[in-house]
């Protein structure tokens, strides 16, 4: 984990993303280069808010932070109040509102291949949130992605059993034609961490509890907008699982995934009732020349490991 890591974080800042920010920022080796919101879990207005909440219990507001897209491609919008609250933080009294003046005037997407074209073949991306403000910048600058080192991305489903949607993950179904656009055309190499993996690497409320009760004001924030969403997890799995924390994970230590499967990824448009869905060619039926790295198994000692040092 010595390598050094030059990281932009694309996120809909709800629970989860709010925790793979912490760990980025506990991370020795993570250079945090920028925050770029789009809408998702909540509005971007909302998700611009959170971010800076987040950076300033990290007290590193020196990150800057670009507000994107406000809605899907096509103009639809997804929301995931019912999980992350209204705010998207959980609904806690007593965090202070954070002077949104620091948000930067340039566009997400602008921003995106401006520090890509800055740093070409050296900054990663973790997309955590819908694709919208990846897709643009790859329509605005048709080579940003061969620009860039890597492209992890926390969405898609593999069994259907994603909880937001009948057969599809939340991020993929907020925005799937730029899911489409990301897949089919970037150029750089992609991994994509699915819904369902996630759910099998939860951590145990024990080893939560034993975190978030630590004395220091991260851990009382994770704590505090935690709580409501817990008890949503607990009815579904018994563990807590923050699913957009492993992609960050991942990117800061590429040992703590086991197994990654080599397949072409696409995503349904059209279909009723599985439009966003991911569909992975594992019968090689569909001849196209770039493939993506899906995760499959990740080494949950780890993972807690490093958990335990963003608190």
């Amino acid at each position: 984990m010595t390598d050094q890591v030059h990281m932009i974080i694309d996120c809909d800042v709800g629970v989860d993303d709010a925790q793979a920010i912490m760990l980025a920022l506990a991370m020795p080796n993570v250079e945090l280069v920028a925050i770029t919101c789009v809408a998702g879990n909540v509005d971007v207005d909302k998700v611009c808010t959170n971010t800076l909440k987040v950076l300033e219990v990290c007290d590193r507001l020196d990150i800057p932070v670009y507000k994107g897209a406000t809605s899907a491609i096509l103009g639809s919008i997804e929301r995931a109040e019912y999980y992350h609250g209204e705010d998207g933080l959980g609904e806690v009294d007593g965090i202070p509102e954070p002077d949104l003046t620091m948000i930067k005037e340039e566009v997400a997407a602008i921003a995106l291949v401006r520090m890509v074209n800055e740093m070409p073949g050296q900054i990663s991306i973790a997309a955590i949130g819908p694709l919208t403000n990846i897709a643009i910048a790859m329509k605005l600058d048709p080579n940003f992605t061969r620009k860039l080192k890597e492209l992890v991305i926390m969405g898609g489903d593999l069994e259907g059993r994603a909880a937001a949607f009948l057969t599809s993950e939340f991020n993929f179904t907020c925005d799937p034609e730029a899911v489409h656009i990301v897949l089919s055309g970037s150029q750089c190499p992609v991994d994509v961490l699915p819904y369902e993996v996630c759910r099998n690497y939860g951590f145990t409320y024990d080893f939560f509890n034993g975190l978030v009760t630590r004395d220091n004001k991260k851990a009382k924030f994770i704590k505090d907008i935690s709580a409501s969403s817990l008890e949503m997890d607990e009815f579904e799995t018994g563990l807590h699982t923050p699913c957009d924390l492993y992609a960050i994970a991942y990117l800061v230590n590429k040992s703590c995934v086991t197994r990654r499967d080599h397949v072409h990824v696409q995503v349904e448009l059209q279909g009723s009732l599985t439009r966003g869905k991911m569909v992975t060619d594992w019968n090689n039926k569909v001849s196209q020349n770039h493939s993506i790295n899906v995760i499959m198994e990740m080494d949950m000692d780890k993972l807690k490991i490093m958990f335990a040092e963003a608190m």
